[in-house]
C-alpha cells in the first residue's frame, strides 16, 4: 500500500478510529479496547497484492477479539483490487463506507455491524 499516513489514531466514544493503520495488537493493548476500527484510506492509491493480504490480516486479527473492522474512503480501482483477491467479500460488503462519519453509527454498540466476526 501506499500514500502517505494521516494523523494520529482518535477514540471516539471507544470507537477506535485509524487515519494510518496500525497493528491490530497495539489496538488491543488499549486499556479500554474500541469496538471498533475505521481505516481511513483516502491516501491510498495503490493496494497490491501484499497490501490485500494484510488488509485482510489485520480485519482477521481485530474481529477474532471481538473488534469490528471497517474501511473508509477507498476509491473504486483499490476496492476492485480488494475483491480480486477476496479481501473485499471477507472483511464484508457492509464494512466499507464512503466517510469515517458515515461509519461510526453504523459501528457503534448495537449497530447493525458491530459486532461482525463474533
Amino acid at each position: 500500500m501506499s500514500g502517505s499516513a494521516p494523523g494520529p489514531t482518535t477514540n471516539m466514544d471507544n470507537l477506535g478510529l485509524v487515519p494510518s493503520l496500525g497493528t491490530p495488537k497495539l489496538v488491543g493493548a488499549e486499556p479500554s479496547p474500541p469496538i471498533a476500527v475505521v481505516a481511513d484510506l483516502e491516501t491510498v492509491d495503490l493496494i497490491d497484492t501484499d497490501g490485500g493480504d494484510q488488509l485482510r490480516d489485520i480485519a482477521d486479527e481485530l474481529t477474532s477479539q471481538g473488534i469490528a473492522f471497517a474501511i473508509s474512503r477507498l476509491n473504486r480501482s483499490e476496492r476492485e483490487a480488494l475483491r480480486a483477491n477476496e479481501t473485499y467479500e471477507r472483511i464484508g460488503e457492509d464494512m466499507f463506507f464512503p466517510t469515517v462519519e458515515a461509519a461510526v453509527p453504523n459501528l457503534k454498540d448495537d449497530g447493525p455491524q458491530s459486532r461482525r466476526g463474533t
